[in-house]
């Protein structure tokens, strides 16, 4: 019986004449050579829809295409919507299963694609019997999803429209079945070079993380592949903060080998204060706990202690966390509360370009409305505040040197 070369378009409702080689239709022969040229421009470079692609034969491959409907229904013809991102992140498992159901099937007489091929026939030749045929070598997508079925894979319309969209389908929505042959059953080294490309890692926002094509860092010469077991949905949880916090519960070690200002004493009511890291320190021997003044963002450098032995004063360096890392602070603090709270800060912002740095020494006064403080810019500036109003009182250039040279410098004006 001999195969009709007619079908009817379910866009415009005219006849379309397809020839064995050659379309005879002048236009679409004008529209595919247009096509030739564009590919020649750099069309056809670089994506896995286009490999193993004809243009002389199928035109550019056909881009993907909003669907026009709520129902998302696909069309047996004509262009194919676009399925959501996850039905894309979900072909490689998809195509994995596949490959394991034609190998399954495979023998020594027949191998895998040619099975693939023999049923893609099959569906081709029950078309023409029916009276719906469609040009030679192309399935749409109701026959790609009945073929695989008949093999025993169960597909849905999206996973189908992305199979097109992924391998390639031309403009009227038909994949011709010999370049999805030879992409699914291609090497190993072949597959992944037909992977889609990704600049740069997954972003926080914005999801695309069940992506598992090549991916370009930018001082990477070579793309790098995610791993084959790649669950995108970790990185989805990870993308989000936790719920659950962090408790800081005790603090080991004592910054004393390098620190030559004064930095451990006795409060009043006979507990240990100190500083490690950014962390003031407030120790009770008799029952072996810390509490914690946590108000600094960088460094402590130094630390005074009140005549009341009841309030601290603890100095830091310059944080790096605003960028700009020339105004360190000090805090004057009350140890004997708990928690340890914040009784007033004292800030030394740069002026006419000179960064203050640190904190070097601090020292009270004997009557404690006074405080003493030495920074560690390039003259030592050495200033006295009442420190419950933040009043500068003097201000002057101190000893140039490391503590203690800067402490002596603190306790002989205080």
């Amino acid at each position: 019986m001999s195969r009709p070369n007619t079908r009817r378009s379910t866009e415009s409702g005219a006849d379309t004449q397809y020839g064995a080689v050659q379309d005879p239709n002048p236009s679409r022969m004008a529209a595919r050579a247009q096509s030739v040229k564009a590919a020649g421009r750099g069309a056809m470079s670089g994506t896995s829809a286009t490999t193993y692609w004809s243009v002389d034969k199928w035109g550019i491959p056909s881009q993907p295409q909003q669907a026009t409907r709520r129902s998302g229904t696909l069309p047996a013809h004509g262009s194919i919507p676009t399925p959501p991102a996850e039905v894309f992140d979900g072909l490689n498992d998809l195509e994995d299963k596949m490959r394991a159901t034609l190998s399954a099937l495979a023998s020594f007489n027949e191998d895998e694609r040619m099975i693939l091929l023999r049923q893609c026939r099959h569906e081709e030749a029950c078309a023409a019997q029916a009276a719906q045929p469609i040009p030679p070598g192309l399935l749409n997508t109701h026959q790609f999803r009945h073929m695989w079925r008949s093999l025993g894979v169960k597909l849905s319309r999206e996973q189908a429209a992305a199979m097109f969209l992924r391998h390639g389908c031309d403009v009227q929505g038909l994949l011709p079945y010999e370049v999805f042959a030879a992409k699914l059953q291609g090497s190993p080294a072949r597959l992944l070079a037909l992977e889609p490309e990704q600049k740069g890692p997954y972003k926080a926002s914005g999801g695309g993380w069940g992506f598992k094509g090549k991916i370009l860092y930018r001082y990477c010469r070579k793309p790098v592949f995610p791993p084959s077991t790649w669950d995108g949905t970790l990185a989805a949880v990870s993308a989000k903060p936790p719920k659950a916090g962090l408790i800081l519960e005790w603090v080991y070690g004592y910054n004393g080998k390098h620190n030559t200002a004064p930095n451990a004493f006795y409060t009043a009511n006979q507990k240990i204060v100190y500083f490690v890291a950014a962390l003031g320190i407030v120790y009770d021997p008799a029952n072996h706990t810390q509490q914690f003044f946590q108000g600094h963002d960088d460094d402590i450098s130094c630390l005074a202690l009140h005549p009341g032995h009841a309030l601290v004063a603890t100095g830091q360096v310059a944080s790096a966390l605003d960028g700009s890392a020339d105004s360190p602070f000090l805090y004057v603090w009350d140890a004997t509360l708990s928690p340890p709270t914040s009784v007033q800060r004292i800030d030394f912002p740069a002026e006419g370009g000179s960064s203050s740095r640190l904190i070097v020494a601090m020292a009270f006064a004997p009557d404690g409305e006074r405080l003493v403080v030495v920074t560690g810019d390039n003259r030592h500036t050495v200033a006295v505040y009442k420190w419950r109003n933040k009043q500068l009182l003097n201000q002057g250039v101190g000893h140039n040197g490391q503590p203690p040279q800067a402490r002596h410098a603190t306790t002989l004006l205080a």
